[in-house]
């Protein structure tokens, strides 16, 4: 991914996140959010911030009973942990 549409598509995830936490959503659509986010805020090595909405979506996955988004969470933090 190039840094330019890395650095785009983290300004339309943070977008999308600022606007679900004025307007609550169900647990599953926040989540879906701020995976998106953490996913762009990694490619442009916001690691530390990536690993949050990592965590903070895999409590909204828990919530919600998506056990694939639990795990998922789970593997980007324990890379990010690492990384």
């Amino acid at each position: 991914m190039r840094a330019g549409d890395a650095a785009a598509g983290l300004r339309n995830a943070e977008a999308v996140v600022e606007y679900y936490r004025s307007s609550p959503p169900t647990a599953l659509e926040m989540a879906n959010a701020l995976r998106v986010a953490a996913m762009a805020e990694a490619a442009t090595g916001a690691t530390m911030v990536a690993k949050q909405h990592w965590s903070e979506a895999r409590a909204l996955y828990v919530d919600a009973g998506v056990a694939d988004g639990v795990a998922e969470a789970d593997r980007h933090v324990a890379t990010l942990a690492s990384a």
